[in-house]
């Protein structure tokens, strides 16, 4: 009976084993292909050619770094995989960081640029000469915008809606009432070169304004960082001080709960801070 009741459990066991390792084979390929399809989509927007096989494989090495000296730090092994996975999920947010960063930077660029064209248009310059002209002494990303709107243009895409692909690309107020104006502006014949300076003059005003308001508000974003970090920073020192004593934290179901609330807190308080100091324009 003894031994058919230790074959029984070593078959569930098996069986188990089994499920769970197809499990996590299948949840593996499924996050590797999800993982290369997002990079490829969201790397080409922004004209980042990477493969995106060479980049999965940084990220599960950088993943088992990871998990290795959160280990070696003494948070255990629950605290290293919770750590691990929430890094293993953070890519869609470093891509929206990356495309924030883009248009903010784009749209610093439009000014200058706008202020170019105009002026090679009124030297007598085609709209697409113009472009062209302010594209070879333009930086980069704006450079590369005007550039695939250059293309489209010259493999006769309508103008229309060469601009709508342009603001759907960045899609920020500023690119949108350049491209407004500028398809407008086609339509009724009115002159494309005065158009694009009052815009550059507005664009140009409209972002001194925003610094200024970046500047003031600066201080109170720097505080809710620093108020989200001192709690975790706080459970550090006193996990290393008083490891005994915050141990429960970690392992028991009432720390686990005090943990969540926690976190659920803090985000929601970091939120309300951001919506304070966050004033569009």
């Amino acid at each position: 009976m003894a031994i058919l009741l230790s074959f029984l459990v070593a078959l569930i066991a098996a069986f188990g084993a089994y499920i769970a390792g197809k499990t996590l084979m299948t949840s593996a390929t499924k996050y590797q292909q999800t993982f290369k399809d997002s990079a490829e989509h969201n790397l080409a927007e922004m004209f980042l050619f990477i493969e995106p096989q060479k980049l999965f494989f940084i990220n599960i090495v950088f993943l088992i770094l990871v998990f290795i000296l959160v280990l070696l730090s003494g948070a255990g092994v629950g605290i290293a995989l919770l750590v691990a996975a929430a890094l293993g999920a953070s890519p869609p947010l470093v891509y929206r960081y990356l495309r924030k960063r883009r248009r903010f930077k784009a749209v610093h660029q439009l000014p200058d640029a706008l202020t170019a064209i105009a002026n090679n248009m009124s030297s007598g310059l085609s709209l697409t000469q113009a472009l062209e002209t302010t594209i070879a002494f333009e930086h980069p990303p704006l450079s590369q915008e005007l550039g695939l709107v250059l293309r489209e243009l010259r493999i006769g895409v309508p103008f229309e809606e060469t601009m709508n692909n342009l603001y759907q690309r960045l899609p920020e107020t500023e690119v949108q009432l350049v491209t407004s104006a500028m398809t407008v502006s086609r339509e009724i014949g009115g002159n494309l070169s005065e158009t694009l300076l009052q815009i550059a003059s507005t664009l140009r005003k409209r972002l001194q304004m925003e610094g200024k308001i970046r500047s003031l508000t600066a201080q109170g974003k720097l505080q809710g960082l620093v108020m989200t970090g001192l709690p975790i920073f706080l459970v550090i020192a006193l996990n290393y001080m008083q490891p005994e004593a915050m141990s429960y934290l970690f392992t028991e179901w009432y720390g686990w709960a005090t943990v969540g609330v926690i976190v659920v807190l803090e985000a929601i308080g970091y939120h309300i801070i951001y919506k304070i100091v966050s004033i569009d324009v």
